[in-house]
């Protein structure tokens, strides 16, 4: 194993034949970037597979939310409707965006966290720059790191090597303290979705003089726009 790291490496060969030496160092440098290729799709897979899971969970819940918004308007008249909602939009934008924010790391953390119960090395973490803490960042981008590492040298060996049982008990007690890091996240995480709720309750208390009818619809048009938020951000980062 290589300890220090370089942006920069020099290569060179002895040999009788010119032909035979550039052959040589240029299959070195396709192997390095077709492995370098690889680990970089594997992250990328990895994050792909919570994206798409979320996007059917989140399309299902606005089928539901569309179906309920259009049935309420069937049943009532609610003629000021546009206007009350035109308000209660624009008090909540700056709530709204917050939610959107804080609703998507959570997802991402609860997704990290289920693979890292299951305790297994199958396939890295997936990794989001929406992630609030760097540290976390860091951490699994070197969890993933070692965990490629580990799984290349496993491909030409067994789990008896001793190099690749050291990078297995590095990769157990690397879980450890990103599970810890991602729990800690969670629970402030949790606590600032339930005071941004507690913000909105007010904010829909002061339409308390609004028609009950009217409140219904606006509290399901509210999830359904956080919903469409959501849901749009994440085909954008699928895409990238």
């Amino acid at each position: 194993l290589v300890e220090k790291q370089s942006t920069v490496v020099n290569l060179s060969i002895t040999d009788e034949s010119t032909e035979r030496a550039t052959d040589v160092i240029k299959t070195v440098i396709k192997v390095y970037n077709d492995n370098w290729v690889h680990d970089k799709n594997r992250i990328a897979e990895s994050t792909s597979e919570f994206i798409s899971s979320r996007l059917g969970v989140i399309e299902s819940e606005l089928t539901g939310i569309d179906k309920n918004i259009a049935n309420f308007k069937g049943k009532n008249l609610l003629p000021d409707i546009a206007a009350v909602s035109q308000l209660y939009l624009q008090q909540n934008s700056a709530t709204k965006d917050r939610l959107l924010e804080l609703n998507n790391q959570l997802s991402m953390l609860e997704y990290i966290q289920d693979i890292l119960r299951e305790q297994n090395f199958d396939n890295p973490l997936p990794i989001s720059s929406s992630m609030s803490s760097g540290n976390l960042q860091s951490q699994i981008a070197e969890y993933n790191k070692i965990l490629l590492e580990r799984n290349r040298m496993l491909a030409n060996s067994s789990e008896n090597h001793p190099l690749v049982k050291d990078q297995t008990k590095h990769l157990n007690a690397m879980q450890s303290v990103i599970l810890q890091s991602v729990n800690n996240e969670i629970a402030s995480l949790s606590m600032q979705i339930k005071n941004v709720n507690a913000q909105e309750s007010r904010t829909e208390r002061q339409l308390a003089r609004n028609p009950n009818q009217a409140k219904y619809l606006l509290s399901e048009e509210r999830q359904q726009k956080v919903m469409e938020g959501l849901y749009l951000f994440l085909l954008q980062k699928r895409e990238e």
